[in-house]
């Protein structure tokens, strides 16, 4: 099959840096915009970024020159390259600042950059082009009005460059884009033909998406919005170059075997804005969220750039389907949007004592909880079906008369914080009781007559043992705090949704197991201390958890479910 055909071949290049390794990858660049239609438009004289890298004329005598500086392009239109990698710490970092700057525009001392984007140079000028574009030495690092007017311009910067460079076997930027391997270090099996030919079967590992899936590259936030733009990749891996683009994948063994591109929102954001192809309610966001699932524990060196991280994603996307972002929700999907949860619990010490100047987002975001030591998930019910446990995510909402209304949303920069940071609130119209959470598990609806227990399930673990079926009556809850003791809190009905399995971040469409359950969130009421002692209510809340449970279980846990109320969530 075609992932057997990916790990068979005839090894031949031993240094990436070789001659014959960047004459294959001009070979790739050549039959791509030679035979594929999806394209060839990366061929056209693009707009430059606001500054680029000028590597000086595309001539022999300049292929290892040591002309070098920063330029602004002014309006200027050429073919361009950007080099996708994975920072060194801050300390380490070289980049552009205030006080360089000026310098910078006369001359950059290549002895000063690291090896990465030295190698990254050298294959440039190979390929013919001036321009690079390196976000650390194109960007002015220290200036916060220019990183954020810059970071609006991702999306642009990325999806209209000639080429995109992905270091993916570097672990840093001094790591270098270049390395050699001993081609035979990494083959399960040796055949040699009778002419001496060497045929071999290398392992899983050195296929492009092991390399991917290996590299730490997969692990840094701000790769992620980089590959989907990009049109062209071309990947350094551990152990084979690897081509990438909107047609297909190819590899240094099988250099003249294309494998189609299998990423759903590349192809969402690539294929239906151009050939306007009818889009699906909810496909789009599925894909999103799903998308945003890994993403919320990548790295980030600065935590606050975990919404500008994928902003340029957000802006194509907001393009493609008329879509309104929102603190990383989408305001056309907000019933589905708030049913996020984490994998971890916060510890009371983990919570913020000042939320104005502690939170780099609002509670009912995704991004407030988003972190490498926590995962947010979309997913929420492992169905259990003929023995085998299946992911499912809400895929079709079941209109019903309790579900909330969107009254008004607001966000801002949070100047407390450094730029990324946002504060805001959704106001919302909707049916909310007040409810206590018990330690161990057991919600209690609290009434003037009675306390009625109903037996809830708290996901205490992560996400993949919270279990729930259509044939288990129990209502689900997550709470995002550590809970030993009674909370007081109030449910808020969502809406009813339709939960589907997923596999490999698509819809099942066919034989899927599906089940109905009314959503909810839990809420906690804002307080905070005066000077005599008491408490004033701040008259808003904060999300806490969320739950979900058959429709007539959570009919008791709220009462009257006609009555419903305003209420403002920070």
């Amino acid at each position: 099959g075609p992932e057997l055909l990916g790990r068979l071949g005839t090894p031949k290049i031993n240094y990436c840096g070789s001659t014959e390794a960047m004459d294959l990858m001009a070979t790739w660049s050549s039959q791509c915009l030679q035979g594929h239609p999806r394209c060839a438009l990366r061929n056209t004289a693009q707009r430059l970024p606001t500054r680029v890298l000028d590597l000086g004329p595309a001539s022999p005598a300049e292929e290892n020159g040591s002309y070098l500086r920063l330029m602004s392009s002014n309006g200027r239109r050429a073919r361009y390259a950007c080099l996708s990698y994975r920072w060194s710490s801050l300390a380490q970092q070289y980049r552009t600042t205030r006080q360089n700057y000026h310098e910078h525009l006369c001359n950059i001392a290549i002895q000063r950059l690291t090896q990465t984007f030295r190698d990254a140079i050298k294959l440039v000028r190979h390929l013919g082009l001036r321009y690079l574009w390196i976000d650390c030495l194109c960007i002015i690092q220290d200036d916060d009005d220019d990183w954020e007017r810059e970071c609006g311009r991702m999306a642009s910067i990325f999806e209209h460059s000639f080429i995109t460079i992905s270091a993916l076997s570097a672990k840093d930027s001094t790591s270098g884009l270049f390395h050699r391997w001993n081609t035979f270090d990494a083959w399960k099996l040796h055949i040699q033909t009778r002419d001496g030919t060497q045929i071999g079967l290398r392992g899983e590992q050195s296929t492009l998406k092991g390399d991917l899936e290996s590299s730490s590259m997969s692990l840094r936030g701000w790769i992620l919005q980089e590959k989907i733009l990009s049109p062209v990749l071309a990947h350094f891996g551990h152990t084979q170059i690897h081509w990438e683009c909107l047609t297909g994948t190819t590899s240094e063994l099988r250099a003249t075997y294309l494998l189609p591109t299998n990423s759903p929102l590349k192809y969402f954001l690539h294929e239906v804005r151009r050939s306007g192809l009818e889009k699906s309610p909810q496909g789009p966001f599925i894909s999103w969220y799903i998308l945003m699932q890994p993403y919320s524990r990548m790295a980030l060196t600065v935590e606050t750039d975990r919404l500008p991280a994928i902003m340029g994603l957000a802006q194509r996307f907001q393009e493609c389907f008329g879509a309104t972002f929102v603190a990383g929700l989408w305001v056309e999907n907000l019933h589905g949007g708030l049913l996020w949860h984490s994998s971890r619990q916060r510890k009371p010490s983990d919570l913020p004592k000042s939320r104005a100047s502690s939170a780099i987002s609002p509670s009912w975001s995704w991004i407030h909880l988003a972190g490498v030591s926590t995962q947010i998930s979309f997913e929420w019910f492992n169905n259990k079906t003929a023995g085998v446990r299946r992911r499912m995510i809400p895929v079709k909402r079941v209109i019903s008369d309790t579900d909330l209304r969107l009254v008004d949303v607001w966000t801002s920069h949070n100047t407390a914080l450094r730029k990324g940071a946002i504060k805001g609130y959704i106001q919302l119209w909707g049916v909310v009781h007040k409810v206590q959470v018990c330690g161990k598990g057991t919600v209690v609806r609290q009434s003037t007559a009675r306390k009625e227990k109903i037996k809830a399930r708290l996901a205490t673990q992560s996400v993949q043992n919270a279990y729930s079926s259509s044939s288990d009556p129990e209502v689900l809850c997550r709470i995002d705090i550590e809970c030993s003791e009674l909370l007081e809190c109030y449910l808020l009905v969502v809406s009813d949704w339709s939960f589907e399995d997923t596999s490999n971040g698509s819809v099942i469409e066919k034989e899927c197991s599906s089940v109905d359950r009314r959503c909810f969130l839990l809420l906690k009421r804002l307080r905070r201390p005066r000077r005599n002692g008491n408490l004033q209510d701040l008259g808003r809340f904060e999300r806490i958890g969320l739950g979900a449970g058959i429709p007539l279980l959570v009919e008791r846990l709220c009462g009257n479910l006609h009555e419903k109320k305003f209420l403002t969530i920070t």
